[in-house]
């Protein structure tokens, strides 16, 4: 006998993000997606002080809050399976890696933190069906960024995570004798969650991923790509050089990770502009509105494909 199934998107925040960070983006998915029985949450703010793996943790702890409780008449005594939580995760920036680390300590016994996290758990309660990110930087930051202006690394990186208005990061990165100290210091609070963003090898980076190949959790990383005028005699060679995305990707990974990436349009002029500003409707409404309608016809197709794992070649 089949399951009933409580079906949620839950979005992931990324550095010192919130439940504003996705504005009105969840409410307009699940306006479209409740005929599928599906209902958007977003993972309460999590203290970014702490490690990536204990945000990743506490992301686990509020999945399993999220499974349908069992019934007397649903305990399998009577052939009726029990409740099961179809999950699908929907991340921006660094959310992404909190939510491919949580689906890691849930689902891997090995993993150091499962047995004080997710031990326990019948597998048949919860199914992860795949994950959406959205820029995150899986294989870290374009080194223009972080080359920008030749800043040393860590007030470019404050300058760009933090949580103030785009025009005061101008004038930040503007004036680095001003504001640059601060923001460094500011930086150093949150250091130990974003050191997988510059500490981590390739090959630790790939099977963060690969592993949720490997599980059957289909993977899609959307980022916003800026489309910039071919170089002429006129474009000066900081134009020439500024990069055309937030995000990093090596040209030397496996093609089948490759292939998880995929460009979305923007009208922003620049890389951390439309890294901030994927889900402002208000911006482009035209191109907004057709990510709503790609989005929900991605969860349409993995709803509609069985739950299989298939060998990598």
């Amino acid at each position: 006998m089949q399951s009933k199934c409580k079906g949620v998107l839950l979005f992931v925040h990324g550095f010192l993000g919130s439940a504003e960070s996705f504005a009105r983006f969840p409410e307009h998915l699940e306006a479209r997606l409740d005929l599928h029985g599906f209902e958007c949450k977003v993972l309460p703010a999590f203290d970014c002080k702490h490690t990536l793996a204990e945000a990743a943790r506490r992301a686990v702890v509020y999945i399993l809050d999220l499974v349908p409780p069992v019934a007397a008449d649903e305990d399998g005594s009577n052939g009726a399976a029990p409740p099961r939580l179809d999950l699908i995760l929907v991340a921006h920036s660094m959310g992404g890696l909190v939510a491919a680390d949580a689906v890691r300590i849930l689902t891997d016994a090995t993993h150091p933190l499962h047995e004080t996290t997710a031990a326990g758990v019948d597998p048949s309660a919860i199914r992860v069906l795949g994950l959406l990110a959205f820029d995150t930087p899986y294989f870290h930051l374009q080194p223009e960024l972080l080359n920008l202006a030749h800043r040393p690394l860590v007030s470019v990186v404050q300058v760009m995570m933090a949580p103030v208005s785009l025009w005061r990061k101008a004038v930040a990165l503007a004036a680095p004798a001003v504001l640059g100290a601060g923001f460094a210091h500011f930086l150093s609070n949150y250091i130990t969650f974003l050191a997988p963003l510059f500490g981590e090898s390739l090959a630790r980076r790939v099977e963060r991923l690969q592993y949720l190949l490997d599980t059957g959790v289909r993977v899609q990383c959307l980022y916003p790509k800026i489309r910039r005028r071919p170089p002429d005699a006129s474009t000066d060679a900081t134009t020439a050089a500024a990069p055309s995305s937030f995000v990093y990707i090596p040209r030397d990974l496996p093609p089948h990770i490759t292939a998880l990436f995929r460009p979305i349009p923007t009208t922003c002029s620049n890389p951390i502009e439309a890294h901030t500003h994927i889900f402002d409707a208000t911006l482009d409404p035209a191109s907004y509105g057709k990510l709503v309608v790609d989005v929900v016809a991605l969860v349409e197709s993995w709803l509609a494909l069985p739950l299989e794992i298939e060998p990598v070649d």
